[in-house]
């Protein structure tokens, strides 16, 4: 997957980017899927609000999860990653 330029623009100024449709909701499905096991487990990747159970935020989910580590590693994910990487690397020259 090719990002546009506008894309890449929006990613620039906003510091991320949402690409909808790119995973079917089956995949989302199986990937949200795997969230509870991981919010449940008490590590420091899962930082908790202060003074309450609450998980402020799921860190690290490619290292500890099969189903994360193959997202990041899916050609649909790479390919815009490198082409990211290619466009940050040639403007800190």
């Amino acid at each position: 997957m090719q990002l546009t330029d506008d894309q890449l623009r929006s990613l620039d100024q906003d510091g991320f980017l949402v690409l909808p449709g790119v995973f079917t909701p089956e995949e989302i499905d199986l990937l949200r899927g795997e969230v509870p096991g991981m919010v449940a487990e008490r590590r420091a990747e899962n930082p908790r609000e202060a003074g309450k159970s609450t998980v402020r935020n799921i860190l690290s989910l490619h290292r500890r999860n099969e189903m994360y580590r193959r997202l990041v590693r899916h050609p649909r994910m790479l390919e815009a990653a490198r082409q990211i990487w290619a466009r940050r690397s040639t403007r800190s020259r």
